[in-house]
């Protein structure tokens, strides 16, 4: 049994982009870890919810059959921005030694997604900056049939809070260690931003409590009365707010305690609960709206936006030499905006054609 998508969370997944759009866009000064995390979380909710009663066999090959397509829907669109950023890895390396050497072997680890599991930052970020969220999911959706095997054998919500909460504790304990090694000891921050926030094996952890919650959700059905609701609604995304942009300082340059989920866990969760039940106000306007709209097609704008906002930044950086960086960033940001959407809808027309054609 397959579920219809929920309009609501399609319209959480239009919020969790549009924080990773502006944060891009450099309009606030925090966001991108917020959507992230949201993106995480919310992958092994819905398939978690989306596909309750589906078997996938156990062995190697079919996980990565299942893997692979799950991830046909959006390679090609990787593939098509990885050749155009292509000329700024070449102008990154032209003239050095083994120059060559460096912009294949880039490429064919963004080719592959293999580039997330190499903790080095001009490879995970050679071409398209963003792939490295394709190279997690690739392993994600491998694992999702193991993850799903073991929760099909537990029948009580307790357990299952047992088990969220754990992956909880177990996701602070990793960080803190990390945190302790690479900053404190070997004084790499870049190195324990790698290992938490852009690491597969460490954002499997965020995946499997969204498969956990998703399976929470569908045992147990809440009641709530629409006032409460919207009133949850609102702290949620207050909380999702000051987490997005309070801008983090102190001893332990807390942005990247951010970045390796201790901070955006709760309010992930609880708003994820929230707008799948679509009991409040919020929900379930958003559903209706153009937030839907655009979690519709979320997935063709992530991997668009940041290459449309790097073209455009040159560009206007040429052209309007003499206009403030103010109103630069503005125009920056709305053309690029728009030029997102029309190229992710164009994207998705045109998949959309190809299915039927092959149907």
């Amino acid at each position: 049994m397959t579920k219809g998508k929920n309009s609501s969370i399609q319209a959480l997944r239009g919020i969790g982009f549009l924080l990773v759009f502006l944060y891009h866009a450099e309009v606030i000064p925090a966001g991108g870890i917020m959507g992230v995390e949201l993106f995480f979380v919310m992958s092994g909710f819905l398939l978690s919810i989306i596909h309750p009663d589906q078997e996938i066999p156990l062995r190697l090959k079919d996980c990565a059959e299942y893997s692979v397509k799950k991830m046909r829907k959006l390679y090609l669109l990787h593939l098509l921005m990885a050749f155009c950023a292509l000329p700024f890895l070449v102008y990154r390396f032209w003239g050095k030694s083994h120059a060559i050497a460096s912009i294949v072997l880039r490429t064919m680890a963004n080719v592959l997604l293999i580039q997330a599991w190499i903790p080095v930052d001009d490879v995970k970020y050679s071409l398209n900056n963003l792939s490295w969220f394709l190279s997690c999911m690739l392993f994600l959706y491998f694992i999702f049939p193991f993850v799903k095997a073991r929760m099909r054998k537990i029948n009580d919500e307790r357990t299952v809070l047992t088990r969220m909460a754990a992956m909880c504790v177990l996701i602070s304990a990793i960080s803190i260690v990390l945190w302790y090694v690479c900053a404190c000891r070997c004084g790499d921050i870049n190195l324990f931003k790698m290992l938490t926030y852009n690491f597969p094996a460490f954002r499997a952890l965020d995946f499997i409590l969204g498969c956990y919650l998703g399976k929470f959700v569908s045992m147990h059905p809440f009641s709530i009365e629409k006032y409460k609701a919207t009133v949850l609604e609102i702290l949620a995304l207050i909380l999702v707010a000051a987490i997005a942009l309070i801008d983090w300082n102190g001893m332990f340059d807390v942005k990247y305690w951010v970045g390796c989920n201790i901070l955006p866990i709760l309010p992930a969760v609880c708003i994820i609960i929230l707008f799948y039940q679509r009991k409040g106000i919020i929900s379930d306007s958003l559903g209706k709206g153009i937030m839907k709209s655009l979690g519709d097609i979320s997935g063709q704008t992530y991997l668009i936006h940041e290459i449309v906002l790097i073209y455009l930044g040159y560009a206007l950086n040429y052209a309007l030499k003499n206009i403030n960086s103010t109103w630069i960033t503005v125009i920056r940001t709305l053309l690029g905006f728009a030029i997102t959407m029309m190229l992710a809808k164009a994207w998705n027309y045109v998949g959309k054609r190809l299915e039927k054609q092959h149907e």
